[in-house]
């Protein structure tokens, strides 16, 4: 087997985000500070510094479940080598790459779920591109550092997730250090109007501009379709 460098289903990052957000909103209800909270016949005590060995320590245990799990494909010299399909894809088949938000949702017979899937997607010149899903960005840097040549979109998607980053970064330190309560409604409008550029905006303007470039291949999922794509999913 070609070495290379592997990479996992980034889906666990959602997961601990949505943990950790509810932990801190849960902080924020039951009061900073040092607290006691009775559950049944339990009490437990903890106070701002405990919380954050908590969260980090929840933090590591997620990356290490997320080792666990298989890799989905690596990049080598020679191409992309897709695991599920025992594919190595020659880097003469691709015309570029690119890394993407495509909006998935799930209905409720599934459970309402709403994410920003972050797709890594490999077009080729005579087939349908291979689309997968919930990838690093660092994906895209690997394959300009094995093909230097290929067309990418990486300073579009660098952008899209520095914000993503900074907005979430943002958020779990004003609910951490600060008080929910004295919020003004000029900076909750700021950050709802953030997060609907984050979650509506830039993943169409990203899904638009590689459609431009390479053909209508990729679309939105909605509450009623699912993988929408023109594409190969993996």
């Amino acid at each position: 087997m070609i070495k290379g460098v592997k990479f996992r289903s980034i889906f666990y990052r959602y997961v601990l985000f949505i943990i950790v957000l509810f932990f801190l909103g849960f902080n924020q209800i039951v009061g900073r500070g040092f607290q006691t909270i009775t559950f049944y016949d339990y009490t437990f005590s903890f106070d701002q510094t405990q919380l954050v060995y908590f969260l980090l320590l929840l933090l590591l245990l997620g990356i290490g479940i997320h080792f666990l799990f298989p890799w989905k494909f690596y990049i080598t010299q020679e191409g992309i080598y897709l695991r599920r399909f025992d594919l190595l894809v020659p880097w003469s088949d691709i015309s570029g790459v690119s890394h993407v938000w495509i909006n998935k949702a799930s209905n409720f017979s599934r459970g309402l779920v709403f994410y920003n899937n972050k797709c890594l997607v490999f077009y080729r010149h005579d087939y349908k591109p291979i689309c997968i899903d919930n990838i690093s960005l660092l994906a895209l840097f690997a394959v300009k550092l094995f093909n230097p040549q290929i067309k990418t979109n990486i300073l579009s998607a660098s952008f899209a997730t520095g914000l993503n980053i900074l907005l979430n970064s943002s958020l779990f330190c004003y609910l951490y250090f600060l008080e929910l309560k004295d919020l003004s409604f000029s900076s909750f409008l700021l950050f709802g109007l953030l997060y609907f550029i984050k979650s509506f905006i830039i993943p169409l303007w990203l899904v638009y501009s590689q459609n431009s470039k390479y053909g209508p291949y990729l679309a939105h999922s909605t509450f009623f379709k699912r993988n929408a794509s023109d594409v190969i999913h993996v």
